[in-house]
């Protein structure tokens, strides 16, 4: 197991260690969270569908009230309708984003021990070459394999800032993104809702 402290002394590496840990948690616990959110949202959908399928019942058991249950079945049938449309705006705009950057988070997780386990070769490499010189014994071979163990830690280095830089800025404009198109489809849903709402209240009057 190659510990936090594998990082080694490049600050960057190790805020973004920490960083990661600490964002991991989260996102886990958000996107448990918001799946959650989106089951009771498609639950109400079903309330919903049960609500029409009863005053649909109830209009043909009582002719006195058919017309006034009816309309309620109908109302309903609608609500449920957009009510299953919220459920798939939220699991496209909030589960799957969180889901897709947990899977983000941990491939940046990944990379960062590949890091640190490239950094404990070349240590490795190091002690080796420290005994060889001490032994006059395979010194070619044990300077080629720290030069080989160096190449690839400053290889994945390279890498891993190029990719960690692009994983944050690609996450903040993505979450500005969703969290924005979320607000306005939930806007719209509200108004839908409403005027679903109002248009049924009405006819309802009416009868």
């Amino acid at each position: 197991v190659v510990s936090t402290q594998s990082t080694g002394k490049d600050e960057f590496f190790i805020e973004r260690r920490t960083f990661l840990d600490d964002y991991h948690t989260r996102i886990r616990e958000t996107t448990r969270q918001t799946e959650q959110l989106s089951e009771s949202t498609n639950a109400l959908s079903v309330d919903y569908m049960q609500l029409a399928g009863g005053f649909a019942l109830l209009s043909v058991q009582d002719p006195q009230l058919q017309r006034f249950m009816a309309q309620c079945a109908i109302s309903f049938e609608v609500m449920q309708k957009l009510q299953k449309r919220v459920s798939t705006d939220e699991d496209l705009k909030f589960t799957d984003l969180f889901k897709y950057y947990q899977r983000e988070a941990d491939a940046a997780k990944s990379l960062l021990y590949r890091r640190g386990r490239a950094l404990a070769d070349k240590d490795i490499a190091e002690n080796k070459l420290e005994k060889a010189q001490e032994k006059f014994k395979d010194i070619p071979t044990a300077e080629a394999y720290l030069q080989d163990c160096k190449i690839r830690f400053e290889s994945i280095s390279e890498m891993a800032k190029t990719e960690l830089d692009t994983f944050k800025v690609r996450r903040l404009e993505t979450y500005r993104k969703h969290l924005v198109d979320m607000s306005e489809l939930q806007i719209r849903h509200s108004q839908s809702k409403v005027g679903e709402l109002s248009k049924g209240l009405e006819l309802l009057c009416d009868l």
